[in-house]
């Protein structure tokens, strides 16, 4: 299963990272701040792990990142159970290729999230223009 996060989307969560002093443990752990992925029954979305960044003060709403098309029926059953409905995604490589300057003609479009029965994997989808 493929999972597509629009790209502009994304890139207020990546700031929202980036500006974070404090990220929320998950399950008891500290993790570094980073993209929560998470399944329930609002759909498939990220949101960053942050409580402090620029687009998380004065009550603002948590940046969420849905997922363009998705269907929980198509997640591997191995991949996901009711102790499962969230996994951490290091956000660190995100970050680095949203700052770093494209040629004009390439365009990012979409995070592609790729679900199998024992991994996940993150690629990008550029648009370009000839």
């Amino acid at each position: 299963m493929r999972l597509y996060f629009p790209w502009h989307e994304l890139l207020k969560a990546l700031e929202e990272i980036e500006t974070a002093t404090t990220a929320s443990p998950l399950q008891g752990d500290q993790p570094p701040k980073g993209l929560l992925l998470i399944f329930d029954d609002d759909g498939i979305y990220l949101v960053p792990n942050t409580t402090d960044g620029v687009h998380h003060k004065n009550d603002q709403p948590r940046v969420t990142v849905f997922a363009q098309t998705c269907d929980l029926q198509e997640i591997p059953h191995d991949f996901i159970d009711a102790d499962q409905s969230v996994q951490f995604l290091e956000a660190d490589g995100l970050i680095r290729l949203a700052a770093t300057p494209l040629p004009a003609a390439i365009t990012p479009t979409n995070l592609v999230v790729r679900i199998e029965p024992d991994r996940l994997s993150m690629t990008i989808h550029f648009d370009t223009k000839h």
